[in-house]
């Protein structure tokens, strides 16, 4: 383990060892049930210098995951197991997009540099294999949304996320289809 902090635990895997995805997921699904409320990482690169920044994720329910863009970056991400929803937002805030996001149906999405997103997850055990253009620059290679609470304000930002699923959830931004909680929401 290389950094453990209020929002997430991060472990980096040996430098030249294969990753066995399956044992991998397994080792994020054990630390997520003892650390539950908590965001799990997996990287999968071995410097926040290297050209590519490659992690698996379980994301918890439990920590606000803000709206944000990777200005000049890629970010591409692919589901493992679990369901989520993407959504896409305007520089303004206001919904540009949402798209169901499951194992079992739409596994894999890219997201424009330019483009404001969030990734929420609607379920436990959401696990996701996520890669972005290094190199990693902090402060620079993220940007959060000026309009939505700061990464920072986890109880605003909880509030802000059940506010959105729950216009999500009336259709207010066209059809979802799926879009429903698992129990313990």
């Amino acid at each position: 383990m290389i950094e453990d902090t209020s929002r997430s635990v991060v472990f980096r895997i040996e430098p030249a060892r294969p990753l066995h995805v399956d044992l991998a997921v397994a080792e994020l699904l054990e630390t997520a049930w003892r650390d539950r409320g908590r965001d799990i990482r997996i990287c999968l690169h071995q410097s926040s210098a290297d050209p590519v920044q490659e992690m698996l994720i379980e994301h918890s329910r439990a920590v606000y995951h803000p709206p944000h863009r990777h200005p000049g970056r890629v970010e591409r991400v692919r589901v493992i197991s679990g369901r989520g929803v993407a959504v896409g937002f305007d520089d303004r805030g206001r919904v540009t997009g949402t798209i169901p996001m499951s194992a079992d149906s739409l596994r894999a999405i890219r997201f424009d540099p330019r483009s404001f997103h969030a990734i929420i997850p609607l379920s436990d055990n959401f696990i996701t294999h996520e890669t972005v253009d290094g190199p990693f620059i902090a402060g620079v290679s993220t940007q959060c949304a000026p309009w939505a609470p700061a990464r920072d304000d986890s109880e605003g930002g909880i509030a802000f996320t059940r506010r959105l699923l729950d216009l999500l959830r009336a259709g207010k931004f066209g059809s979802m289809v799926g879009l429903a909680m698992e129990a313990g929401e």
